[in-house]
């Protein structure tokens, strides 16, 4: 028995529980009709646990009359988690044939339902003259929930305006270097075929990243000024600004075919459409001009920590620091933080690690590794570390620190130097010249121990200056950024250059074109201590100018870039010769050098 009375009660609590959430939404087959001809108004109610529900209240319909009505209903039932839910849609269709020529509003219709009010959209209606044949009223017998597909796909279906792609921004006023994420959607009444892009925007003056790109069209029903539409996302990027100025976006275009006759046809008829998406047109604001000294282009909101694996060390004994910079924003464009370690340390360019996703924006974290070997015992102090940032919320910069970090080393381990016996017999017949009683039987010095004696003292003069000149240079690397980057540039290249190789066996054409432009631009970048991120092509030639660089590869070097980026954003395009590419990276990055 209770079992029978929970099963009841499993049935029964859905109808009980979240009676309010309802929407009302309205519809029509048409927006553009004849004045002696019919259309249907469509109001669907949809709530999950309502038994019933009271008829919609029609708005004033002075430019139409109401001829007929029907209703209907359905029930979906689900079981998720051992949850049971129950939804009921109660759908309103309305007969209404206009008055007179022009283009019309349908005020929302509106709902009460246990003391709330609901209301549709307004629906838009443009009503010309009469047509030569006047389309029969619809019976007033139930009708189903969607649209009529096999009416849709008819020959009498305009294509304008029933199938096209939407281009949606999540912004169009950002300032440099802030996201923007732009959402490809196709919107469809027919049955299509065969879908191709035969375009892929490029976007200039953006850095692209991309978020989605569908293997396959999932699609969903969706109103969309009045009319019932099946829907797909196509693709979704994030751009991000590298100017200020006023920009428009180039097109996406695509071809399909769409059916054009009966379904019911074998060999019923089909024919291919191009369709282009809208231009989006974007401003992008300036960063206010005065900037920190410590700005590393961050633009979002983050924050600074720092991992330090040991405060105490012994000399010679390698320490690692992670500074780790979180939030979200542009962090895959954040430079390393400069870190100004003692004198006496021994440091290395940072490793850089990105752990990144896009989920409404980019966000995740940087983490920056860095080494450092102590070459003398005593207590040390890291200056505090200080990184800045632009909110596109406040419109300021701000200033994250770490304060300062104590490091202490210790001695090395000690060598052993006990011995048992005297020093002097220890050495004996091995010292130079040492000091025998017997003089008399003093034998004589041999030629190789002279040349040998000499050798010493002369790698010892050679390796003193070494020492100072490897000194300064360790100092530098700390000290002075613009030095760091050109000892770290050939190592950096030959790492991007072993990756372009690999992208280049294994046929990988858009990660390989990817390297190629990274590779120039970081070396670029790396050699001439340039923020090459948001650089112009021009600002690009006038720097390689300035640095009397041959002008074979002043034109070059954006030439490569252009055919990068090119293969990368617009796949359909024609691929040059990936080996002849990779041969021309070298090249130029040899005569850079």
């Amino acid at each position: 028995m209770k079992r029978i009375i929970l099963l009841f009660l499993s049935f029964l609590l859905p109808s009980l529980i979240n009676a309010e959430n309802i929407t009302l939404s309205a519809s029509v087959d048409k927006t553009e009709v004849g004045l002696n001809e019919y259309f249907t108004l469509t109001v669907t109610c949809t709530g999950e646990g309502i038994r019933r529900m009271p008829e919609p209240k029609l708005p004033s319909l002075l430019n139409f009359e109401v001829t007929g009505k029907s209703t209907s209903q359905s029930t979906q039932i689900s079981i998720i988690n051992g949850r049971m839910s129950q939804t009921r849609t109660f759908e309103y269709n309305y007969t209404i044939v206009p008055k007179k020529v022009g283009k019309f509003t349908i005020p929302p219709a509106t709902l009460k339902y246990k003391g709330n009010i609901y209301k549709t959209e307004p629906v838009e209606i443009t009503v010309v003259k009469a047509v030569k044949r006047q389309s029969p009223p619809p019976q007033t017998q139930q009708q189903p929930a969607f649209p009529n597909l096999f009416q849709e796909n008819s020959k009498s279906t305009p294509v304008q305006g029933n199938i096209f792609i939407k281009a949606i921004p999540s912004r169009t006023e950002v300032y440099q270097g802030q996201e923007i994420d732009i959402t490809y959607k196709l919107y469809t009444r027919f049955s299509i075929l065969n879908l191709q892009f035969t375009k892929i925007p490029s976007y200039q003056n953006f850095w692209v990243e991309k978020i989605f790109e569908a293997k396959q069209l999932n699609t969903r029903e969706e109103i969309y000024r009045g009319q019932r539409f099946s829907t797909a996302v196509l693709s979704k990027i994030a751009l991000f600004p590298m100017h200020s100025g006023e920009y428009e976006t180039e097109q996406e275009k695509l071809s399909c075919e769409i059916q054009t006759g009966d379904v019911f046809d074998l060999f019923g008829g089909s024919r291919r459409i191009n369709l282009v998406s809208t231009p989006i047109k974007i401003k992008v604001l300036p960063l206010p001009s005065v900037k920190p000294a410590d700005f590393l282009g961050g633009v979002g909101n983050f924050t600074l920590s720092v991992k330090n694996k040991k405060d105490t060390l012994r000399v010679g004994e390698t320490g690692e620091m992670d500074i780790i910079i979180q939030g979200n924003g542009n962090l895959k464009f954040l430079s390393a933080p400069e870190i100004s370690f003692p004198e006496g340390f021994n440091t290395y360019e940072p490793e850089i690690q990105d752990k990144i996703e896009f989920q409404g924006g980019m966000h995740g974290k940087k983490i920056c590794k860095y080494l450092f070997v102590p070459q003398s015992p005593g207590e040390y102090k890291i200056p505090p570390i200080h990184s800045s940032f632009f909110s596109p919320a406040t419109g300021k910069y701000y200033t994250l620190k770490i304060p300062s970090i104590k490091i202490f080393v210790k001695q090395g381990q000690a060598i052993n130097t006990g011995v048992s016996t005297p020093l002097y017999e220890k050495q004996y017949n091995k010292d130079i010249n040492y000091i025998k009683p017997d003089v008399n039987s003093l034998n004589n010095i041999s030629p190789v121990q002279d040349i040998f004696v000499i050798m010493v003292y002369l790698i010892g003069t050679i390796l003193i200056p070494i020492s100072f000149a490897y000194k300064k240079h360790t100092l530098l690397l700390v000290k002075d950024r613009a030095y760091a980057r050109r000892h770290r540039s050939k190592k950096e290249v030959r790492k991007r250059l072993k990756d372009m190789t690999k992208f280049l066996k294994e046929h990988k054409e858009e990660e390989f074109f990817g390297a190629a432009s990274h590779t120039i631009l970081k070396f670029i970048g790396d050699r001439y201590n340039l923020e090459t991120y948001g650089m112009k092509t021009d600002e690009i030639k006038d720097a390689l100018k300035e640095k009397a660089i041959p002008k074979k590869y002043v034109t070059k070097v954006p030439e490569i870039l252009k055919i990068c980026d090119i293969i990368r954003y617009m796949p359909g395009s024609e691929k040059p010769d990936m080996k002849k590419v990779y041969q021309d990276v070298k090249e130029i990055l040899n005569a850079l050098a």
